[in-house]
């Protein structure tokens, strides 16, 4: 709340990080980059708490398929990751 830094997710997706986006209560980060892998983060102590590959990434001939558009989406009861 100070303004200082309290966690840093730079090495979170290998080369570089693409895209990045909260849930609607502001606790989770979602992230993901060029390695095809969404990540979804506890905001409050910097921990993952879960890592999402598309199948089209385990297809693709490197086995990446780099995200580069990230949503969280609230629907009712339901809670959606569009990447």
């Amino acid at each position: 709340s100070d303004g200082s830094l309290a966690f840093r997710f730079h090495a979170a997706h290998g080369a570089k990080m693409t895209c990045m986006s909260f849930d609607e209560a502001g606790r989770r980060l979602l992230t993901s980059g060029n390695d095809g892998v969404v990540r979804v983060w506890n905001f409050s102590n910097g921990q993952c708490l879960k890592a999402l590959r598309s199948e089209a990434s385990a297809e693709s001939s490197s086995g990446h398929a780099e995200v580069s558009c990230l949503l969280f989406l609230l629907e009712g009861p339901y809670r959606h990751i569009v990447a």
